[in-house]
């Protein structure tokens, strides 16, 4: 997941380091794009490891029956899912990486990953609400 992210971040940076004064918004955006999700992948990757049952915590408490409760996991994926979606989105149909590059790779397949990865806890809601 993070491979695509840093391809990202780092297709901007060969934009923007000879130039960086005549970058526009949208190279920064790639910028940003790649590094925030880096960002909060290693973060939560680390908390993972460090804290025992990290990903699994609720932060959303469901309220009805049946079920179950939105852990950070799901959030987590959740958000690099909408993310990228109109990261890949933005940066492929109007800059900096509108012409197939690593950059373009990149974006589509951090799309990819990050939805890959939102499928599966879309799968385990599925299975923990119809064992309830």
């Amino acid at each position: 997941v993070e491979l695509a992210y840093l391809v990202v971040l780092f297709s901007a940076v060969a934009i923007v380091a000879p130039r960086p004064i005549v970058a526009d918004g949208m190279v920064w955006y790639a910028l940003s794009v790649g590094l925030v999700s880096f960002l909060v992948a290693v973060a939560f990757h680390v908390a993972i490891r460090r804290i025992p049952g990290f990903a699994d915590r609720s932060v959303l408490s469901s309220s009805r029956p049946g079920l179950r409760d939105v852990t950070v996991r799901d959030a987590t994926s959740a958000f690099l899912l909408a993310w990228w979606w109109f990261g890949a989105g933005f940066l492929t149909f109007r800059g900096p990486f509108v012409n197939t590059s690593n950059g373009y790779f990149g974006s589509w397949g951090g799309l990819a990953a990050s939805g890959s990865w939102a499928s599966s806890c879309v799968a385990e809601i599925r299975r923990a609400t119809d064992g309830a």
